[in-house]
């Protein structure tokens, strides 16, 4: 068999070089290593990737979960902090109705007492019901009824100087926290001594002192009024009228007043002066507030008139400056309004394409070559886009001024027709 020679040099018998398949079968052989190796690489990777990601959802999961620990153990320590503030706050009140108990006992006492003088006078032991009452005034020498039944069993025995030192004490004992609030009581000691013009005259300080301290309730200050009118205390009536008025400046109370004569419209006048054109709802609240009250109060619909009308006065002198803060908010709106587009961003176009009408028919960039007749084409263009723009930017805030400003005022009249007109008359 003869010898050959391959392509690398090698002689060989045979069909092929054994070297060179040796070689090759190396080479093949050192591929698919190769090709194992970065498969398996890869997988390493993804493995790798996987422990990561697993890792990082672990210290996710373990720092949420310490979140909600962190978060539940903070509003179980609010909820204690919480629960021990209601408690302290619980043993404060209990403490202090305790200790107010302990200060008022003897005037709880008193009042036992002083009930139970009432039922020996109302079954005729006139001693000791008198014996009972005085009792009571030893304990507690503010005790009004107290001083009722001792005052009722004097004059029925005929002891009226007596009993008459002891209606001034009673009259003083209105001073007292205990009664001070309650006008009613006051109401009463009038009608027991009206015909005595020394005691009426000692129980008028006491309505002045007092008169700030029965705002609350309006109905029954409207028994205080009617009390003071029925006995014709004119004077004093304006007194207590403008002490309370002082204390609670407010158009049901005014009304109240006005109703009685007690005020003048010159008060009423003074209190709407004192709101601006800003603060006019507040005028207004009161006035639909009245008109609620004012059956509950007896309030006269002559009373409710004038103060509708006299608001109605001062609402046209805010007028003006009412009409100026409505346009100058239309006109704002409409400028925010405009500006957010609307009709002037569909007139670029047309003017954009007018003015590249008007530059070709017109041949304006005729004298110029290049770039000059280029930028001319430009800025004829750009001017006519922008003025096309400018216009429907002015057009839209004229409407939208207008639109917004007629609103502006319908809604003004319709909030305020209770106070400009009257039922099914036209609104100036």
């Amino acid at each position: 068999m003869s010898w050959k020679t391959c392509w690398n040099g090698h002689s060989y018998q045979g069909s092929s070089c054994p070297i060179c398949e040796l070689e090759k079968t190396s080479k093949e052989h050192l591929r698919q290593l190769e090709k194992e190796r970065k498969q398996l690489e890869k997988e390493l990777e993804k493995e790798r990737e996987k422990i990561e990601e697993a890792t990082r959802e672990a210290a996710r999961e373990a720092d949420r979960v310490a979140r909600e620990q962190a978060e539940a153990s903070r509003e179980h320590l609010e909820r204690l902090q919480e629960l021990q503030w209601e408690q302290e706050a619980a043993a404060a009140r209990a403490a202090a109705e305790a200790r107010d108990l302990i200060e008022r006992q003897h005037v709880i006492r008193a009042a036992a007492l002083a009930q139970q003088a009432g039922r020996l006078f109302e079954s005729g032991l006139t001693q000791e019901a008198l014996q009972q009452a005085l009792t009571a005034l030893q304990t507690d020498p503010e005790c009004f009824y107290a001083y009722e039944v001792a005052v009722a069993v004097l004059q029925a025995l005929g002891e009226s100087e007596k009993a008459r030192d002891l209606q001034r004490k009673q009259i003083a004992s209105l001073r007292s926290s205990e009664y001070c609030d309650d006008s009613r009581l006051h109401v009463h000691m009038l009608s027991k001594i009206k015909d005595d013009p020394e005691l009426l005259h000692a129980l008028e300080d006491v309505f002045r002192d007092n008169a700030h301290r029965w705002t609350r309730d309006l109905s029954a200050f409207r028994h205080v009024l009617e009390a003071l009118a029925q006995h014709n205390l004119t004077s004093l009536t304006r007194e207590v009228g403008s002490r309370m008025f002082s204390a609670n400046m407010s158009l049901a109370l005014l009304a109240l007043l006005l109703d009685f004569e007690a005020a003048s419209v010159h008060w009423l006048t003074e209190f709407l002066g004192a709101f601006d054109a800003s603060s006019r709802n507040r005028v207004l609240d009161q006035f639909i507030s009245l008109q609620e009250k004012a059956q509950a109060l007896k309030i006269s619909s002559k009373t409710l008139e004038l103060v509708r009308s006299t608001i109605a006065l001062r609402y046209e002198q805010w007028r003006p400056e009412i009409e100026q803060a409505l346009a100058t908010k239309a006109s704002d709106e409409a400028a925010e309004e405009a500006h957010r587009g609307g009709l002037s961003g569909c007139l670029i176009w047309p003017g954009v394409f007018l003015g590249i009408f008007v530059v070709m028919g017109l041949g304006l960039g005729r004298p110029f070559s290049g770039i000059g007749k280029v930028f001319v084409y430009l800025v004829f263009v750009g001017l006519c886009g922008w003025g096309a723009y400018t216009l429907g930017e002015r057009v839209h805030r004229w409407f939208a001024y207008r639109r917004n400003l007629s609103g502006a005022l319908r809604t003004e009249e319709s909030n305020w027709r209770v106070v400009l007109q009257r039922a099914g008359a036209p609104t100036n």
